[in-house]
């Protein structure tokens, strides 16, 4: 019985040990910690047109990456080419903030952050095909 205690309190001083030497990444950290890869863009859309043009995109980006930079720029690469631009988070965590070098803005709610997985989504508002929503999925 001795050994037995011996061992649980080795254990679980252990787990104590590991679980307080990881710390957490915050969502800032979570975004930056490496480059995004595209994985998918759906919607939410029953128009036709609107299905099409995400089917499009879906081949466009594919093989694209998103890295979030520590400074507050991000690189899109797609198609051999990039973009660049400015990203925020905020405070919450839950939507994100990017300005293209053309100084559009587009604002995102994050869906999604974890190390492993970021997913964005965005509603879209067009005089032809209504509002609707897209998600884009992005991996590690």
């Amino acid at each position: 019985m001795k050994s037995f205690i011996k061992i649980t309190t080795l254990l679980i001083g252990f787990s104590l040990l590991f679980s307080t030497g990881c710390e957490k990444l915050n969502d800032e950290e979570l975004l930056t910690d490496h480059i995004w890869k595209f994985k998918e863009i759906t919607t939410n859309s029953t128009d036709q047109n609107v299905i099409s043009i995400v089917a499009f995109v879906n081949a466009l980006m594919t093989n694209s990456t998103m890295e979030f930079k520590k400074n507050g720029t991000f690189t899109l690469s797609m198609l051999n080419q990039s973009e660049s631009g400015t990203w925020e988070l905020s405070d919450d965590g839950k939507t994100l903030y990017t300005t293209d070098s053309n100084g559009d803005t587009d604002e995102m709610t994050v869906v999604k952050l974890t190390k492993d997985d970021l997913i964005l989504q965005g509603e879209e508002v067009d005089n032809t095909y209504g509002t609707y929503s897209v998600t884009m999925h992005w991996t590690k």
